[in-house]
């Protein structure tokens, strides 16, 4: 089937994750089971759903337009390159995958212990998260230096592309810290409540991803591999904004 195929396939697993989830929840979670009294419209609750969820919703959509930027960057040069963007991009959605997780963790994490005042356990789960996610961040940036040749050959089998995908990867993984950093940092951040970070975040990846790529094709003759440089100083510039967004957050709190 194609194209349309691999679009069915994605919806139709979407719809059936979707549906054992909410069939899962209904079963084992009382809290799911709605009633009459608990799907009266409360006006705080949605307000407060607006205020905290419409900025994440502007970082996650400008994260999305960067990323899409990029992909044209990206496009601009061979299909060789194309593919090679295409595979390293898949190996390093698993890379972030325990990073995302960590996210959603710390912003319930966070947010719990925020409502009951105990700022000193957020301190305390962002140093040990930003200590697993260092950890694992240098263990893939091992294997993708030493096997990141092999990794992209998993998806494609032309040498050309595994070659430029190969060193690519070597390329990234220099950041892969700083990408870490960037998950448990928005954890905490998100989870206390910090509206106007998620904002700026979202306008640090349009800057990285638009701005670094016109910059290093224009001035520099680094040619394809522009593009995971920006992918990585993206990263890097991200990383230290959301850090000191954090220890600015850790400061105003200190008392």
């Amino acid at each position: 089937m194609g194209v349309f195929g691999a679009a069915l396939a994605t919806m139709l697993s979407q719809l059936l994750a979707g549906a054992g989830s909410l069939l899962f929840a209904f079963r084992r979670n009382p809290y799911f089971r709605l009633n009459r009294k608990t799907m009266a419209f409360d006006r705080t609750i949605a307000a407060n759903a607006v205020r905290l969820g419409l900025p994440l919703a502007l970082q996650w959509s400008l994260i999305a337009i960067s990323t899409t930027a990029l992909q044209s960057v990206a496009n601009s040069f061979s299909p060789v390159a194309m593919a090679a963007y295409t595979a390293t991009n898949r190996l390093e959605q698993l890379v972030q995958q325990p990073f995302s997780s960590m996210t959603m963790a710390l912003s319930t994490y966070s947010s719990q212990n925020m409502g009951a005042g105990k700022l000193d356990r957020i301190r305390l789960g962002f140093r040990d998260s930003m200590l697993a996610t260092t950890v694992l961040a240098v263990c893939m940036m091992i294997i993708m230096r030493f096997r990141g040749e092999a990794l992209v050959g998993l998806f494609v089998h032309e040498k050309d592309v595994i070659a430029l995908g190969g060193r690519a990867l070597k390329i990234t993984s220099l950041f892969y810290v700083f990408l870490g950093s960037i998950y448990v940092a928005r954890g905490v951040l998100n989870g206390v409540g910090d509206t106007l970070f998620a904002f700026m975040n979202g306008i640090v990846e349009i800057i990285g991803r638009v701005g670094l790529p016109l910059l290093l094709l224009g001035l520099t003759d680094t040619g394809v591999s522009a593009i995971w440089i920006t992918a990585g100083a993206t990263w890097l510039l991200s990383g230290l904004i959301c850090n000191l967004r954090y220890i600015a957050w850790r400061k105003r709190t200190a008392n």
